[in-house]
């Protein structure tokens, strides 16, 4: 019985040929995929897979060793070939397949041999002429072709993978040298972590892409297969946010690794609005872990009755960022919005209303792609990212109004009510009515007539209050704003406005590109609804090879520091090219009598303005040199620093720091050693955006703050021991006196 079911299914044979063998339902799914290419191939068609799976989740195992023997005692004439980014990886791979056919256990399920005259680890035979070779991509391929093609992981890591040239050639060797090795009819199983969206599966996803649009009537259709390793949605074996393998890799585990990498792979540029809490828009490139903002849910079908998607609050999870080509998007609305080629948009699909999970089938998040036959997709707009600038008599008449509803206003899910005596309060029952219909806000106007009072009550209801909300929120400072974003938020179940055909998709050059990850699995962006950024999560940075560890970061209160006996240094990082766009860090040191420092951090943004105002603020502080970057000082500061000394009578020691010609990462890497030995305390409460930009160091978004820290090194002094000093002037002179009289001086 047990010969029996290994010889038909390919999980029950790992785990016959390999008793410590543990298999999960995924594992199981894997094995059937690659059961159902097997059969393809023997029915005379091609069979064509897409794997991704988190790394060490047993992909490799299952994928180059364990079928590749079950196949071969099935179809001992035919010939596996076995690519990796390492010659010696595969040919690893090979003799793990050797050593499984070699075994006691495999010969009592299939009688497939080995030729004894061929049996190297990488390239060996079967008595039938079939056989194994394993080879490196890149390489030259030798000798026969194959039946079962299999290429895991040809990026090494993503060093590799975010070289444009090691991009370039692994998908040259891939078709000119790979891919023609083919016998026959074939299966090729492309398995891997995805490092970059130009990879070789990226490439192999837009060729099927192109030969679809071009109408091509011979292509390779691929199927698509995704194990997350946390779940984006319910699936057949496991719910949203559930592990995929909970024993190995338990969910807190993998939320920690979420947190510190953060989304890597689809991506939006730094001006890409998005959708906050409060209704306002911010740069995608100034999001930072724990912000709030809009996502939303897609809806469904509960006990037979559809039910709407609506919009919620939801919080950043991770943040991410690098470098990739950026499309224009042109919509049929006139709008425009930019991304990276694979960016997934919300299709307005119902979730679990896929019909297939392959490439073709559509999803509830899928790329842009443009068809001849049908055209471009629609994207789902919610929310107009920019308003229109104000005149300074708008602003003022809307500021009125938002006074006005604060006092005396009820915000409710249909209107808005204002209500006033029409008696004593008649101008200003006039002055609303006017500021109404000047800003061209649609309202009905009553008038009752309260009983013992004489003077009657007019009530204001607005219409289509949504955009009115909206204004608010954007251009006032209305005291019950959260009331309006819960009105906003509960009358969101027809969330989508319109759905916005896209026009062409037109590829620009590359740029620093950001992603979030979210709660939701969501955000707007651009206006319109939009997926997570990396929903593969094959490439977590674990805690084993996080390089700034959490045990590192000790921590003292503001009173303990207080009471020692400090020298204060304060070092500014101005953000990048524009300093009004990009982000500052901001480092105060309080180095004690033990040289350990003493930290204060924070990320802002600031103007020159508001920066030459910060300067002044450190130096009442008592910090005695302001260290700050050379170029930005001589740009931003110099120009009025001077003049404002002289008005204020302050002239704080301000430290140019040149920009050093080290690399920024391994400026940073410096603060290792002083870290790892217990060297550096952060103040309590003082110190979080310094703590997540090292967490994810070197893969996050921002190392602003970091790197200001490491350019206390340039400032920094350690306080001077009074008493110890005096030991030692007294030391050195008793020893120029012993010198003095052994040589007679």
């Amino acid at each position: 019985m047990v010969i029996h079911q290994a010889k038909k299914n390919l999980i029950d044979f790992s785990i016959a040929t390999d008793p410590r063998y543990q298999d999960t339902w995924f594992h199981e799914t894997m094995a059937i995929i690659f059961q159902s290419v097997l059969k393809k191939v023997e029915n005379g068609e091609d069979a064509r897979v897409i794997l991704t799976v988190p790394p060490r989740h047993g992909k490799s195992e299952l994928a180059t060793m364990k079928f590749p023997a079950w196949m071969l005692g099935k179809h001992p004439e035919w010939p596996v070939m076995v690519a990796s980014y390492s010659g010696d990886l595969a040919v690893d791979f090979g003799q793990g397949t050797r050593e499984i056919m070699q075994s006691s256990a495999y010969k009592q399920i299939f009688k497939t041999r080995l030729r004894p005259d061929t049996q190297a680890k990488g390239k060996w035979m079967t008595e039938e002429l079939g056989g194994y070779m394993a080879a490196g991509a890149g390489g030259a391929i030798t000798g026969k072709g194959f039946k079962i093609g299999i290429v895991d992981d040809i990026f090494k890591n993503r060093e590799e993978a975010e070289s444009d040239i090691i991009r370039d050639s692994r998908w040259d060797w891939y078709r000119s040298t790979f891919y023609t090795r083919q016998e026959g009819h074939t299966a090729i199983i492309v398995i891997g972590t995805r490092w970059h969206t130009d990879d070789v599966i990226g490439r192999i996803i837009a060729k099927q892409a192109e030969d679809e649009a071009n109408n091509e009537k011979e292509y390779d259709k691929w199927t698509l297969i995704e194990f997350p390793a946390i779940a984006i949605e319910d699936e057949d074996f496991r719910k949203k946010g559930e592990a995929l393998w909970p024993d190995k890799f338990p969910i807190n585990k993998l939320r920690k690794t979420e947190n510190t990498l953060g989304p890597y792979e689809f991506c939006t540029p730094s001006e890409t609005p998005i959708l906050m809490s409060n209704w306002e828009t911010k740069k995608i490139s100034n999001i930072r872990i724990g912000d709030e903002i809009i996502g939303f849910t897609q809806g469904g079908t509960k006990d037979g009755k559809r039910y709407n998607g609506v919009l919620k609050k939801t919080k950043v999870l991770a943040t991410n960022s690098l470098t990739d080509y950026v499309y224009d998007i042109f919509l049929e609305s006139g709008r425009k919005a930019r991304c990276t080629r694979n960016h997934r948009w919300f299709t307005g699909r119902i979730e679990g209303a896929e019909s297939t999970k392959t490439i073709n089938g559509r999803k509830a998040y899928a790329p842009i792609k443009i068809r001849k036959s049908h055209g471009g997709p629609r994207l789902m707009f919610i929310e107009e990212p920019y308003e229109n600038k104000l005149t300074e008599r708008e602003k003022m008449l809307w500021n009125y109004l938002a006074g006005i509803i604060d006092g005396e206003g009820h915000i409710a899910n249909s209107a808005i009510y204002i209500s006033q005596t029409n008696g004593k309060n008649k101008p200003i029952v006039d002055k609303i009515r006017s500021v109404l219909k000047e800003l061209k806000i649609d309202f009905n106007e009553s008038i009752t007539r309260v009983k013992d009072d004489w003077a009657p009550k007019v009530d204001f209801i607005t219409r289509n209050p949504r955009e009115v909300y909206r204004k608010l929120l954007r251009y006032t400072d209305l005291a019950k704003k959260d009331q309006v974003v819960d009105v906003l938020l509960r009358r969101s179940h027809q969330y989508i406005k319109e759905e916005d055909k896209v026009l062409d998709f037109i590829k620009g050059k590359k740029e620093k590109v950001y992603s979030l990850q979210t709660e939701t699995g969501n955000y707007i962006a651009w206006g319109y609804a939009s997926s997570n950024s990396a929903l593969y999560q094959c490439s977590p940075i674990t805690s084993e090879n996080q390089e700034f560890e959490e045990k590192w970061f000790k921590s003292r209160s503001w009173d303990e520091v207080e009471a020692l006996d400090t020298r204060k240094f304060a070092t500014i990082d101005p953000g990048g090219k524009g300093l009004e766009n990009d982000r500052t860090g901001i480092i105060r040191n309080y180095v004690d009598r033990q040289n350990k420092w003493n930290i204060k951090a924070m990320g802002v943004h600031f103007d020159s303005k508001e920066l030459l105002e910060y300067i002044f603020k450190l130096h009442d502080e008592g910090f005695e040199k302001i260290g700050i970057e050379e170029t930005v000082y001589l740009k931003a500061v110099e120009p009025f620093y001077k003049d404002v000394c002289i008005k204020r009578n302050k002239f704080p020691n301000i430290v140019p720091i040149k920009q050093p010609t080290t690399q920024k990462e391994v400026r940073i890497r410096g603060l290792i050693p002083r870290y790892s030995s217990g060297g550096i305390y952060h103040i309590e409460n003082s110190c979080k955006d310094l703590e997540d930009e090292l967490v994810v160091f070197p893969k996050g978004a921002h190392d602003d703050v970091p790197d200001a820290l490491a350019m206390q090194n340039e400032i920094m002094e350690s306080p001077v021991d009074e008493q110890r000093e005096i030991v030692q002037r007294v030391q050195r002179a008793q020893r120029a006196d012993q010198v003095a009289k052994s040589h007679g001086l």
